[in-house]
């Protein structure tokens, strides 16, 4: 239960810092939302493969 929780604020935070960060990207609101939905996109695909490394590195060396 706490991923899902963690997923659920972590999603839409990440997509209003991409709107606030593209806000000067496009001209219009529909641009915006597509460039900031992009954004949101890659991150949270690197926030996966860097959660997934660090998981996979504390199988390999940790007891």
């Amino acid at each position: 239960m706490s991923v899902l929780i963690n997923v659920l604020l972590f999603l839409p935070a990440a997509f209003l810092a991409m709107v606030t960060y593209s806000a000067s990207a496009a001209p219009d609101a529909a641009g915006v939302v597509r460039v900031a939905t992009k954004k949101t996109l890659k991150v949270v695909f690197w926030t996966v493969v860097i959660l997934v490394v660090m998981q996979v590195i504390q199988w390999l060396f940790l007891p």
